[in-house]
């Protein structure tokens, strides 16, 4: 589990979790969320990501990180997690989702993976997908 998460670097050295975990409160906050909350969020949702459900343990095992995400972004009036004891709007998410969703709530969001939890389209074809959509739109009211 350990290889899960980032490490960070601080001062030259690698810094694990449990090793930032011992700082004050406030510390925390410049790190990033604390270990135990990512290990909650990946046992709650069952080691997949909460968009796509791809398994997090092989993307992690490939390379890429699972990131944390708010279902309802914080510019869009989501809920803070202050002292991380308010888990209703994070989830754990893999690197592609994290990096597409940007600024959509979980629901806008549900709609543009719809496509491929549909199993209609690979996931990394759905932004030429929606696209095409869009111009096909654009070009049929012209």
């Amino acid at each position: 589990m350990l290889l899960l998460f980032k490490e960070k670097r601080r001062g030259g050295r690698k810094c694990r979790y449990q090793d930032l975990m011992s700082k004050k409160s406030q510390k925390i906050k410049q790190y990033g969320h604390p270990r135990n909350v990512c290990l909650i969020l990946f046992s709650r949702q069952r080691q997949k990501c909460y968009y796509c459900k791809i398994n997090l343990v092989g993307e992690a095992k490939a390379g890429r990180v699972p990131h944390i995400d708010h279902k309802v972004p914080k510019s869009l009036g989501g809920q803070r997690s202050e002292g991380w004891t308010n888990l209703t709007n994070l989830c754990l998410t893999c690197e592609w989702c994290d990096s597409i969703k940007n600024n959509l709530d979980d629901k806008d969001f549900a709609k543009f993976m719809e496509p491929h939890t549909k199993g209609k389209i690979a996931k990394e074809d759905l932004t030429e997908y929606w696209l095409y959509k869009k111009l096909e739109n654009k070009f049929r009211d012209a």
